[in-house]
Parts: C-alpha cells; structure tokens; sequence
C-alpha cells in the first residue's frame, strides 16, 4: 500500500462511552438499525429551510421531482460540494447530517448542495443515479465558476463513486477533482471474504440486512453492477480521493481494496484514513471525533495540491 504511516491516537471519553454501550447491547443496536433501514421515516427534512442555522444563506431547487438546497454564507469561497448523504439508500438525511453542512458552510466557508435523492423501495438505483448526474449537470451550469467536489458518507459514499464513474465514462468536460468517501458502501454484496474478520467488532451494521437493502436499491441492475457496487468499475481518471473508515466497521476491508485500486490506476490518486475504534459513520455523531474528520475534509478539499499517490494513515 506503500508508504504507511500509523499514529493512534487516543480515542476521545465520548466515543469509548458511545462504543462501549452500544457493544453491551450490540444485538439491540443491530435490531434498531435493521428496523430503521425497512421501516424509514418520510418527510423528516433534516436539511431544509426550516431546520438550517437561520445565518446561513440557501437556494432551494427541483431536480426532476426531488428537492436539493445549496446552502452557504457571505464568506463562502467558490469550492462548492455536492453532498450524497448515508442511509442504506433507505434512509432520509439525519440531523448528524444537517450538522456536518452547517460546519462545513459556517467554519471552513464551503458552498454545499445536498440532494434529497430518490431512495429505496419508492425508487431504484437507476433513477437515482440519473437523478444525481443530473443534479451535478445543474451545478456545473449554475455556478460556472465554482469549483464542484463530491462528498458522501456511507451508502452516499457508494452514490458519490458510482456518479463519479459514469462522469468519466461520459467525458464529462468539468469533473469532479476531488471527492471524499467517509464510511463508504462499496459493495452492496459485502461479498469481500475479510468482512467475516469485521463482523464481530461492528455494532451498528447487520450484513444480511445491508444486502437486502442493496438487492431492493439495486432494482434491475445487477448487484455488482459498478452503478450499485463501485468497487467493481473502472477506477482511472477519478482524480483525487480520500477515504475515511474505521478499523471496527464491516466496510473497512472494501475500503483498503479501493484505495489499492485507485493507487494503481492511471489518472487516479488515493489517501486512505483508517480511524481507530469508531463505530460506522462516525460523522454524523456528537464526537470530538467527528469535528477532526470534519476538519481534515476542510483540509483536503481546500488544499491546492493533492496528497501523496499511495499515502494511507491509520490514525
């Protein structure tokens, strides 16, 4: 994976209490979540007008029925995201979601649209990824001159490379340069033989279950179709990547495959994060833990040259 660095660092009070209750109760947990990805919420609108700090700036706009809103303040700089939020394509946006938008326009002065993409069982994968390449095109032609990022976090992560896949495959004259992955759901299979090695220390994610979400998300699509399952495409000309995972999660070693993957891909260039003891998507949760991540996105995102080809941290 050449050259790696490894610097654990302590994990914070908050996140061994979080880690060690939900391990105490890790079946409940599990049961809690299954129930959640069958059985979601509709119309909770956690990133919309009236639940956003009433400080930041929004334009609200259609895409082909489903609503996106870019939001933003009187410092933001032309580096605009296109935000895929997680939820086993099930799931609307969180408030750990909502969250991570308000810090990222209100502390480090990003534009950020987040797409309220179609979701499963309504909606199928190829519907949403039209959706999504669409809401991309939007952006590139309303604000010619900003410079668009992708950002997802778990099954958005799966959406954000699989939309990055078909802009290259398109020749799309203005890609994407950089994206990041946090959590990412590569594979709705789960199907790489090391996940077995995860099982025991994940706390939130249940494989079966994550599966039939995937065959339900997957529609007529074949569920290694790199459009459901991105770790099977084509993985030059991607630009710049970094991938955020934890050491506990079933999504890890599909992680660790990636970014070898992109390193030895042309046109492509990988950083690998490996946090240490943190339960799935730590993003959207109140942890110490979650606002470093946020401000090492900041960091990626704003810096002018991208990090080393191969580099990989385990942190």
């Amino acid at each position: 994976m050449g050259n790696q660095r490894q610097n654990i660092s302590k994990v914070s009070f908050q996140a061994k209490a979080m880690y060690l209750s939900l391990k105490s109760f890790r079946r409940f947990s599990k049961k809690i979540f299954t129930k959640i990805l069958f059985n979601p919420a509709r119309g909770t609108n956690e990133i919309s007008a009236k639940k956003l700090n009433a400080e930041i700036s929004i334009k609200e706009f259609d895409i082909k029925g489903f609503s996106a809103i870019t939001v933003f303040n009187d410092a933001s700089t032309e580096k605009h995201i296109l935000f895929f939020h997680g939820g086993g394509y099930t799931v609307e946006a969180l408030k750990g979601h909502r969250t991570l938008v308000e810090k990222l326009v209100q502390q480090y002065h990003f534009k950020v649209t987040s797409l309220d993409y179609p979701l499963a069982p309504e909606n199928t994968a190829e519907k949403t990824i039209d959706v999504a390449e669409k809401a991309y095109s939007f952006l590139c032609s309303e604000y010619r001159n900003d410079s668009i990022y992708l950002l997802g976090d778990s099954a958005g992560g799966g959406l954000a490379l699989a939309l990055l896949q078909i802009l290259r495959d398109k020749q799309e004259e203005k890609m994407p340069q950089k994206t990041v992955l946090l959590s990412p759901w590569l594979d709705i299979t789960l199907s790489h033989p090391e996940i077995a090695d995860f099982e025991h220390k994940e706390l939130i994610l249940d494989v079966d279950a994550l599966r039939k979400c995937g065959l339900q998300y997957a529609g007529s699509l074949e569920p290694k179709d790199p459009g459901v399952s991105p770790i099977y495409g084509n993985h030059s000309g991607l630009g710049a990547i970094h991938i955020w995972v934890s050491d506990h999660e079933i999504l890890c070693p599909d992680c660790v495959l990636l970014h070898k993957k992109l390193i030895a891909a042309e046109g492509s260039s990988s950083t690998l994060t490996v946090k240490h003891k943190l339960v799935h998507d730590w993003i959207v949760m109140p942890l110490p833990e979650r606002d470093v991540t946020i401000m090492e996105v900041a960091e990626f995102f704003t810096q002018t040259s991208t990090t080393q080809r191969d580099s990989s941290v385990l942190i």
